[in-house]
Formats: structure tokens, sequence, C-alpha cells
């Protein structure tokens, strides 16, 4: 992962960290924009996509609505912490000092993704982490089980819109002009612009996205389903999930915390740690839009 991508998250995680209360969208969007043109010294009409909502998958960010408006905030302070033969090792993400301070053992300094307010450090298995907030979350099957299957219904509300006037559809690979009158069902926005309006067309219906940031994701998962494209591809040998297209950030901090001792990478759309029962669980989500491989997977 290249340093400036780290280097704009730290300055994000670090500014949010100074904030006494939430913080708008609009606020959020602006300061990202600024962090990357300061590091990068060009503009990214997507920072929030790139920098910004990786961060939310992973669990260190989190959403919530004041007055029906999007807010951000750091996640609470979370402690995890997994058993093996050479002992317990620890994870923690957005730890006060004085949590810090309770740390019965030196960090640990390694290769994996240093993000600013993410520490590690080893323990004998008998340390119990007293007045640490200690997380223990269901299991990965149980909570997939609670997301249901893709349709408009989660993600947006049937509303009559004149379909002849979008001309661009979604794509895997980017938006695209429509020249003729055929209108095929999927994702539709109404301009280039960045934060143009966008409807769902299905079955001759025509749906208006909610309000929720992650309806767009659930939009775009819809939209590969409806058009037969895989969502993401797994490899059986390696256990591992490779999604075409970013995930719902809860699904995606779902699948984040499975895989946190297995490969802590916050800028990946691949996935760790997924088990068959785990696999049988996004199938059903995804209405089976999901492209497996015995073999090895070869990562870009």
């Amino acid at each position: 992962m290249a340093n400036e991508t780290l280097q704009i998250q730290n300055i994000l995680l670090l500014w949010l960290a100074a904030q006494s209360e939430a913080v708008s969208h609009e606020r959020l969007r602006d300061v990202c924009n600024a962090t990357v043109l300061s590091v990068k010294k060009t503009r990214d009409n997507y920072s929030l996509y790139l920098y910004f909502y990786p961060l939310v998958r992973a669990g260190i960010v989190e959403c919530g609505i004041v007055g029906r408006k999007t807010v951000w905030r750091l996640s609470p302070p979370m402690v995890f912490f997994e058993d093996s033969a050479g002992g317990r090792s620890w994870l923690g993400i957005n730890l006060t000092e004085s949590q810090k301070d309770r740390i019965p053992a030196d960090l640990v300094e390694d290769d994996m993704e240093q993000l600013a307010t993410v520490v590690r450090w080893n323990t004998s298995q008998a340390e119990q982490g007293e007045e640490l907030p200690i997380v223990s979350s269901p299991s990965t099957s149980v909570l997939l089980k609670c997301f249901p299957v893709c349709t408009p219904d989660i993600f947006a509300e049937e509303d009559y819109s004149n379909i002849s006037v979008y001309t661009q559809i979604f794509s895997s690979k980017g938006w695209r002009f429509l020249s003729s009158e055929d209108r095929p069902q999927g994702l539709y926005r109404l301009s280039e612009e960045v934060y143009s309006r966008q409807i769902y067309f299905r079955s001759g219906k025509t749906y208006r996205l909610g309000k929720d940031i992650d309806d767009k994701f659930w939009s775009k998962i819809m939209h590969c389903i409806d058009h037969e494209i895989p969502v993401a591809h797994y490899s059986k040998k390696d256990k591992e999930l490779d999604f075409l297209i970013d995930p719902p950030f809860m699904l995606g901090r779902v699948l984040f915390q499975n895989q946190l001792f297995h490969r802590f990478d916050v800028n990946s759309r691949q996935y760790g740690n997924v088990e068959e029962e785990h696999l049988q669980e996004l199938k059903r989500i995804f209405c089976d839009c999901i492209s497996e491989f015995e073999g090895e997977k070869h990562h870009d």
C-alpha cells in the first residue's frame, strides 16, 4: 500500500480524534479533499471512496444520522484478541491514552499496515486484558445470517421517475452512456456530476435510492446481480473473497473483523479466512453472483 494512502488516512484519523463532536458529511468531505490535495498535490473527486470509506469498512470510523443528515466520528475504543500456540495476540482500535497505559506488554511493531489509531501487542494466554474494552462479537456466520437477500427494497423505495431522461447506466468498469431509447434494468444516474441523482430501474418500475450512504453500494450490487455479473471471486484454496466492486459498509466490516489477525489490510477488497459456511451465506445475500475457483487466486 502506497505510503501516501496511509499518510492521508492517518491525517484524517488524527483530525477526527481531535473533534469534540461528530462532523457533518460535507465537512468531512471537504477535509478529505483538502488532505488529498495537500499530500498528493492533485485533486481527486473520489477521495472519500479511495481513502475514507475503507476506514469505515474496517470499523475504525462509524456513521450516524443527526437531523436526517449523515455525520461521522471515530468508533468507540475496541480491543480484540486471538489465541494461538504461541500465546495471545491483541489488537486495539481507537484506544484512549489511559487505556493504552493499561496494556500489559510492549506494543508490537511490525510490517503490517500502520494506522495511527491501531495498536498491537502480545501476551500469554493467561492475560485477561482487565479494564480494556474487549469486544466479543457473535460468530461471522451468525452475523452474515442477519443480512437479507439483496433486493431493491433494502436500498430504495418505489417512486416514479421518467426513465427516458436517465442516459447513464452503471457498469462494473464505470458509468456509460446509453445512446438508444432502450433502457435495460439497472442503476442509472442523471448526469456526470459526482453527486448526481440516481435511481434504480427494474421490471418496469423506478426506485428512488435511500439516504443511507450504504444504499449506493447495495444498488451497485443489485445491478451486478441483475446483469449476472460476479460481485466477487472466491478462491477455495486460499479461502479468500475478492470483491470486484466495493462491498456495503456493514457487510465489509463483518468480513474485516473475521480476518483481523490473519490479514489486516484496510485498503483492499480482498477478505481472507472465509470458510465454506461464510461463503454459503454470502451467496445467499448476493443471489449466487460469486464465482468460485479451485486453485489459488493471483493477486494484482
